[in-house]
């Protein structure tokens, strides 16, 4: 198919990427993450879109997909640096 990726943007510790989903519903489409990876698909009548991008480095408890005029923004916090001390409580 033809849809078109935006650029990544990283913004305020937000991680955004939109596509062009013209013709497909907000119902009609799916998306999912899992292993850093953003997979997207929908299909309405002849129409259809299917894509996957990395999307790593992203809270996700926080991810949100919007669909308006035709594209599909999907967004998500960054992760906290982790500073890799780990506090231990003794019992």
């Amino acid at each position: 198919s033809s849809d078109v990726c935006s650029s990544d943007l990283v913004k305020d510790g937000v991680a955004t990427v939109s596509y062009e989903v013209p013709g497909i519903p907000k119902d009609k489409i799916s998306v999912s993450w899992k292993d850093d990876l953003l997979a997207v698909s929908g299909k309405n009548g002849s129409r259809s879109v299917s894509f996957r991008v990395s999307f790593p480095d992203i809270d996700k408890t926080t991810l949100k997909a919007e669909c308006a005029d035709g594209i599909l923004t999907v967004s998500a916090n960054l992760k906290k640096e982790d500073d890799g001390v780990v506090n231990v409580q003794v019992v």
